[in-house]
């Protein structure tokens, strides 16, 4: 009955041995949560008194008692539109078992919402594929027209645009690629170009902009930027000997040294090292090809084991046989 406990024992005795005026009602209504029940009986229950889901309901919330009311005279369903109860042969049978369920009566009316208007409108109104998708993808032809962010000058649909955006007047509208996001460290509100691909999806509060975010370097030890590593490079450890800047690898080409393209590696090494590679693929190998001799080694001992497992496998399994 109580959400977070009763209020402190000893104050609340001492304040009543000592005489003192006690508001119960503000107590009571500050530790005893409850809410009007909106079935037949509209009275004020306590949260155990309802069912989980009817106590999370901000509309119309239905006690207990009023549910098993409405279930002995039949009425077991009800309409996710009119929100009205009735029995389970107004529902298509393909709803029965799913969360919303629509009536016949609202069926017939032929009318569906729009996610982004919020206003419930005839077929015709929607798109083919659009009228048959779920509320939280379902957009009129209205929404769906194209509308321009004032930020990129780009054109594009609801899809383009966050919800509250797609309200906004021409003026003032941007595209999700375009509204700003806060950094956590430096608090400046910055762009999608300004961020990570992963550092984009984190929720605002938590995302650091690449300015802010920062990874120690393998050769030269220093912390340095997103835009200062390679981007196959950047998801390696922080401070690994493979976590290699642009600087130490690409950026201090020497002539008759080679960059290893494997991505464990990716060091700058002499042309001598790559002498399996060039032997294969000619001397000028280029591309995903150029990867040195210690890095084929690895790579003909990793196959080699495991063309052994698999031929040992073979083996146990003929002799169960």
């Amino acid at each position: 009955m109580f959400s977070g406990g009763p209020p402190q024992g000893p104050t609340l005795l001492l304040k009543k041995l000592r005489g003192e005026q006690i508001d119960w009602k503000a107590i009571e209504d500050q530790h005893t949560p409850n809410i009007r029940c909106r079935g037949p009986c509209m009275a004020v229950r306590f949260k155990d008194q309802f069912s989980e889901k009817e106590w999370r309901n901000k509309e119309d919330p239905h006690c207990k008692v009023c549910i098993t009311t409405l279930q002995e005279h039949g009425k077991t369903h009800r309409c996710s539109r009119c929100r009205c109860w009735f029995p389970r042969n107004e529902f298509p049978l393909h709803q029965i078992h799913t969360e919303r369920h629509v009536c016949s009566g609202c069926n017939d009316k032929g009318l569906r919402k729009c996610m982004l208007c919020e206003v419930e409108k005839p077929q015709s109104q929607f798109s083919s594929t659009r009228w048959g998708q779920v509320l939280k993808r379902r957009i009129c032809l209205e929404c769906s027209g194209d509308r321009t962010c004032t930020s990129c000058h780009r054109r594009g649909g609801a899809e383009k645009f966050a919800r509250e955006e797609w309200k906004k007047a021409d003026d003032v509208r941007q595209c999700k690629d375009c509204v700003p996001m806060r950094c956590c460290k430096c608090r400046k509100a910055k762009a999608k170009g300004q961020y990570t691909k992963e550092q984009w999806k984190e929720p605002e509060g938590t995302a650091i902009c690449n300015d802010c975010n920062r990874k120690r370097c393998g050769l030269c030890n220093k912390a340095k930027t997103y835009q200062d590593f390679d981007p196959s490079v950047w998801d390696m450890a922080d401070g690994s000997a493979e976590h290699c800047c642009r600087e130490c690898t690409r950026g201090r080409r020497t002539q008759g040294m080679w960059i290893c393209n494997n991505r464990r590696c990716k060091l700058q090494k002499p042309i001598s090292d790559f002498s399996m590679a060039r032997a294969t693929h000619g001397d000028k190998v280029e591309g995903n090809s150029r990867v040195c001799d210690v890095c084929i080694r690895k790579r003909m001992e990793e196959e080699a084991q495991m063309a052994m497992s698999s031929s040992e496998q073979v083996q146990k399994k003929a002799r169960k046989k």
